[in-house]
This record gives C-alpha cells, sequence and structure tokens, in this order.
C-alpha cells in the first residue's frame, strides 16, 4: 500500500483541480462516506477490485462513471444490432426505460421524462472553517 493518504492521490490525480488544489480531506471523506452508506457491501466489492486493478484510490468520481457506463451498455446491449448497426433511438429509448437499476453505488436509478436521474439524493454539507462537514442526504 502507498504511502499516500487516498485523499493526496485524489486531489494530486483530479485533472479538473487547480495546479495548486487546497486539499479538503472533509469533503472528499464526506462524499466517500455518503456512497458507503448508500451503496453498502457492493460497493466495498468494487472498490476493492478498482484499487488492486488501478493501484490508485477510488475519487468521488469513478463509481458513479461505473453505473452510467454500465447502463450504456446495457442499453446498447438491450437495443440490439439490426444490420450490424446499433441505433441511436432504440438505445435512448432504452436508457428512459431504465427502472430501478441498482449499480455499484446501491442507489435505484431510473430516469425521468427529461432523462435526468429521477428522486436523486442531493446531499447537503455545512462549512466549518476551511471544511465541509456532511450534514444528510435528501432524496427530492
Amino acid at each position: 500500500m502507498s504511502e499516500t493518504s487516498p485523499t493526496e492521490a485524489h486531489v494530486r490525480h483530479n485533472p479538473f483541480d487547480d495546479p495548486k488544489p487546497k486539499r479538503r480531506p472533509g469533503m472528499v471523506a464526506a462524499i466517500v462516506a455518503s456512497i458507503i452508506v448508500h451503496g453498502g457491501l457492493g460497493f466495498y466489492l468494487w472498490k476493492s477490485k478498482f484499487e488492486a486493478k488501478y493501484k490508485k484510490s477510488v475519487s468521488a468520481y469513478e463509481p458513479q462513471a461505473y453505473d452510467a457506463t454500465m447502463i450504456l451498455l446495457n442499453a446498447i446491449k438491450t437495443a440490439g444490432a439490426k444490420g450490424g448497426k446499433v441505433n441511436r433511438a432504440d438505445v435512448v429509448a432504452a436508457i428512459k426505460a431504465v427502472k430501478g437499476y441498482r449499480g455499484v453505488l446501491g442507489l435505484p436509478i431510473t430516469f425521468d421524462a427529461k432523462g435526468d436521474i429521477a428522486a436523486a439524493p442531493i446531499n447537503i454539507f455545512r462549512v466549518q472553517g476551511d471544511d465541509f462537514a456532511f450534514v444528510k442526504a435528501v432524496v427530492p
């Protein structure tokens, strides 16, 4: 295991951060804690495999990207190839038909009429000094 903490690894490897980002371990910990609370054992197993394969800590974005990719791949499979090609409209219809998909995060994913995730939890944080403290998750 590396001497670098997961928070430091996330900050160093996140290409969207400023060149000299301010480390906010509480924010990363709160996001990861939120994922763990909602994801349970499935997330732990996925996280272990991810970290073993890529030799880095999971950031707040990989689980969502993985779930989104799996939804897309399942939609392509559902749409099927006709004449050697996959029809875009069929893939979109298959994505719109997703109801209660449970990926590594453990949250049921369903899309609304506009294509947004229906009832996605919103995590509330409170600024405390130069850090963020998780308050609660709200499902609209």
